[in-house]
């Protein structure tokens, strides 16, 4: 069983019915996290903040299944706000529930592992401490630095980092500081793509059986057309920004249009069976 969750899809402001950026990847029991916007910590952990109130499923807040403790890593494409702004809230209600009850545990020998780019685990580690986040984890947490190349592997899945160049180009010598992630899950391939340009969203393209491709610093109608030439098995497009608000009917018909009923414009809650 592979399906990916949407938990946020706006861009750095949040809309109405839309967190930041957040997508969740069940691979039979285990759980994969790609970025943390705002609004992304409540939404993964809904089932255990119901458990916790005793709020049945069809009156919680979001309304899936899915374990937290679960987590095998959590992945961030970059540091800008709107993908790391809730990561601390998210390590912080983990510990919370790890203190109320021996359900909320991680596998692995209680490990929890988040893959940053290499500038940001300093500063990650200083802010933690500040917070107090880090002098009262329940759990192991081990962050590692994002390098090109295979980042993860695991029984269910191997991750792969791309490098973006949405901060700019990486020049030969120096640190690429944002990602997209390519993660194979036994015969099925899936593509995050983090924020990025064009021309890395085409090196992306192949044979992939679902492709998560932002839209906040593309033209939809670029988008469209490189799809179009290599198009993916099945597309979401996420990471709306606020001038596509109001209009995602019309972006969904011309999606549909361009790429059949396997494509859809995403919405907090939507889960694709890959």
């Amino acid at each position: 069983m592979i399906k990916a969750h949407i938990l946020g899809c706006a861009a750095a402001l949040p809309l109405i019915d839309r967190g930041c950026a957040g997508v969740a990847l069940q691979v039979d029991d285990a759980l994969y996290l790609f970025d943390a916007g705002a609004g992304v910590a409540t939404r993964l952990m809904d089932p255990s903040i119901r458990r916790q109130y005793g709020v049945p499923k069809e009156d919680g807040t979001f309304g899936h299944d899915l374990d937290p403790y679960a987590l095998q890593g959590i992945f961030v494409s970059h540091a800008h706000v709107d993908h790391i702004g809730d990561l601390t809230d998210l390590l912080s209600m983990l510990r919370l529930f790890a203190k109320r009850d021996t359900l909320f545990r991680f596998p692995d020998g209680d490990l929890l592992r988040v893959f940053l780019p290499v500038s940001v685990i300093g500063p990650f580690q200083t802010w933690l401490r500040a917070t107090g986040v880090e002098q009262k984890l329940r759990y192991r947490l081990e962050l590692t630095p994002i390098d090109a190349g295979l980042l993860y592997e695991d029984r269910q899945v191997t991750v792969e980092a791309v490098p973006s160049d949405h901060l700019g180009p990486t020049e030969p010598g120096t640190t690429c500081e944002a990602f997209s992630f390519r993660v194979q899950c036994g015969n099925r391939t899936v593509v995050y793509t983090g924020d990025l340009t064009l021309d890395n969203l085409r090196a992306l393209l192949g044979p992939v059986d679902l492709l998560i491709a932002e839209c906040a610093h593309l033209k939809f109608d670029d988008i469209l057309m490189a799809l179009r030439d290599t198009p993916p098995a099945q597309t979401v497009i996420t990471h709306l920004s606020p001038a596509l608000y109001g209009d995602v009917d019309r972006l969904q018909a011309e999606l549909e249009a361009a790429l059949g009923e396997n494509a859809w414009i995403a919405h907090d809650g939507l889960t694709v069976d890959v």
